[in-house]
């Protein structure tokens, strides 16, 4: 299946519902998601696999291991501050 920015213009509970549908998709149905997106955190959350261009690649692999500071000013073209958010149990 393939998806290009699915959300936008959606509010977070509707993006949540959206996300939440591709994932039992993907798993009840065993299928391929191809998934355009800007939003960071969906990458993190959802995806086993990435692929980041900016008019060309950059770099593509396990998003934590491939989403660095280095990685993402070159895909926005300047210095980008990265935080890594972990929710405490």
């Amino acid at each position: 299946m393939l998806f290009d920015e699915p959300t936008s213009g959606i509010d977070i509970p509707g993006e949540e519902t959206i996300y939440k549908l591709l994932e039992k998709l993907k798993k009840e149905r065993n299928l391929t998601i191809i998934l355009v997106t800007h939003d960071l955190s969906v990458v993190y959350k959802f995806s086993d696999y990435v692929i980041c261009l900016n008019k060309c690649p950059i770099c593509q692999g396990i998003p934590k291991k491939v989403l660095s500071p280095k990685t993402l000013s070159k895909l926005y073209g300047h210095e980008i501050k990265f935080y890594e958010h972990y929710h405490g149990h």
